[in-house]
């Protein structure tokens, strides 16, 4: 069970490495709470899976914003600000569910 925690971690890890740039501070710091979460078992599998599918649905998002104009403006900005938030609730209620 721990090795597996270990590699999920670890593809984690290396995923957020590899896309930091993109996806600026905020991100990476859901993206830590969501690997802390795994490692000590607050976070299950499949928790743990949705909230990637919301981490990756806000980058193709911030994407498609950049890919229109070149930039993210205020309206844009203000969308994913919004999701962000959204994401770091889920996240906190995931982490907090009495597992």
């Amino acid at each position: 069970m721990k090795l597996k925690m270990l590699i999920a971690f670890a593809l984690i890890a290396i995923v957020s490495i590899g896309t930091a740039e993109a996806h600026g501070i905020g991100k990476r710091a859901q993206k830590a709470r969501i690997a802390q979460g795994i490692r000590n078992g607050s976070i299950n599998k499949r928790e743990a899976r949705l909230l990637m599918h919301e981490q990756r649905s806000i980058q193709r998002q911030r994407r498609h914003f950049r890919a229109n104009d070149g930039r993210i403006g205020p309206r844009e900005r203000r969308i994913l600000r919004h999701e962000r938030r959204a994401a770091n609730r889920h996240i906190f209620r995931a982490k907090h569910n009495g597992r």
